[in-house]
């Protein structure tokens, strides 16, 4: 005979609680730029206009750093949260110190700087006025060589495209998102904001360098997946037909850049990866096929076997016990 037993694990969708509301504390902080001197971070300042965040990405790195506040990295990270009314009036002030040396600066680094209620404080709006009025602070020379960038570079009024060639700024982008947003994007943004959003064709023909990349591990690392995207502006379902926002699509060669020598330009790294140079390093295994614009939906299911494919010569596999390329192999699309 068998016997029903409520061991208290299930619950009818009426019996669950309400979701916990969001708490907003004053962050009164009298400075507002964070320094750190480790050598794995690529930047050693960055601003922080808010803490905590209600997106609550599991896997955010930033959980811990809420313990520091004698809250917990768990629920406490994505309901209380505190904010910096006077950031940007902190960060204009520490720009104008004498000896003050302009470097890279992350934005939201510790946190993301577009949390719900900044639609009605504008912390971060103000910060970024801020840094358009200090501008001039990197000399015109100075730019381009700097190779300063904008990560996920995604969202862009359109009026502030053409700064990025202006400034000599490189849009980072990570194309697996137009694909994977394109159900929400014009519901969450509206449509005249799509107009700048995930525009790679707009910053290509102005000039610009996209710096190319997965966001692993939000998305898959597989590369494929983003030339996919880039090409044919569709899903991996090859959805919607004819590409979402087709305007923007970016052809085979310039999808190739933006994963290989222009993602190794944007990291100071174009002379020893990015390409199949002599000096350059390469995996043990290199491999390819021939593709064009009308074959592309073929990419979203192409998986690597072990050759290279050059023009209409291949390659035979072998793998190297060396991981610098001594040849220069020439890749036609």
């Amino acid at each position: 005979a068998r016997a029903s037993f409520d061991d208290g694990w299930q619950h009818q969708d009426d019996e669950l609680p309400p979701p916990p509301a969001t708490t907003l504390t004053r962050d009164s902080s009298r400075s507002i730029i964070a320094w750190n001197q480790s050598p794995d971070i690529g930047f050693d300042r960055a601003i922080n206009p808010y803490r905590g965040c209600e997106h609550g990405c599991i896997y955010c790195y930033a959980r811990p750093s809420h313990a520091w506040l004698g809250l917990s990295p768990g629920l406490d990270f994505e309901t209380k949260l505190s904010f910096k009314p006077d950031a940007a009036a902190l960060l204009e002030k520490e720009l104008r110190k004498p000896g003050y040396v302009p470097k890279p600066m992350a934005l939201g680094s510790n946190t993301d700087p577009y949390q719900p209620v900044e639609r009605t404080l504008k912390l971060t709006r103000a910060v970024l006025e801020v840094l358009d009025r200090f501008e001039q602070l990197v000399p015109e020379d100075k730019r381009q060589a700097s190779r300063h960038r904008v990560e996920h570079a995604q969202i862009v009024s359109p009026k502030d495209i053409p700064r990025f060639a202006k400034l000599h700024v490189l849009p980072a982008m990570q194309a697996v998102h137009a694909t994977s947003d394109k159900n929400m994007a014009g519901d969450r943004l509206g449509v005249a904001r799509l107009r700048g959003a995930y525009a790679w064709r707009s910053f290509i023909d102005q000039g610009s360098i996209i710096v190319g990349g997965s966001d692993f591990p939000v998305e898959l690392a597989e590369p494929f997946h983003g030339i996919h995207a880039s090409v044919t502006r569709q899903s991996q379902d090859n959805q919607p037909v004819g590409g979402w926002l087709p305007e923007q699509k970016l052809s085979l060669t310039e999808a190739l850049r933006s994963f290989t020598v222009d993602a190794a330009y944007g990291a100071f790294q174009e002379h020893s990866m990015g390409t199949l140079a002599p000096g350059s390093w390469a995996p043990k295994t290199v491999s390819w096929a021939p593709y064009n614009y009308a074959a592309a939906v073929r990419i979203a299911s192409y998986r690597p076997n072990p050759q290279l494919t050059v023009g209409a010569e291949q390659l035979p596999y072998r793998e190297s016990v060396s991981p610098v390329a001594s040849e220069t192999y020439t890749l036609r699309v």
